[in-house]
């Protein structure tokens, strides 16, 4: 399948609101609207809940699953979700 070509992409993340644009000289110049970690937020967001849901058990059941997860990184994301529970349960 062949790609579109850049300006047919920067006009649907313009129309999406991710991107505006000003006229400088003939020229359009662009620039982000959202910033990247907003963006990063939507995409995940729209990830889990196409693929997943909107259950992060199930995000993380099926990299733990099909990915091979390696053990330094489940003693990390152990260790997260531990900071985290202490974190609700002091609220």
């Amino acid at each position: 399948m062949e790609r579109p070509p850049p300006s047919t992409e920067i006009r649907i993340l313009e129309q999406k609101g991710f991107v505006g644009h000003r006229t400088l000289g003939g020229n359009n110049q662009y620039y982000p609207l959202v910033s990247k970690s907003d963006y990063s937020g939507r995409m995940l967001g729209r990830l889990m809940n196409n693929y997943f849901g909107g259950s992060y058990r199930q995000l993380v059941s099926f990299f733990m699953e099909d990915k091979g997860i390696r053990k330094e990184d489940l003693d990390a994301l152990a260790n997260i979700i531990e900071e985290k529970l202490k974190e609700v349960q002091q609220r």
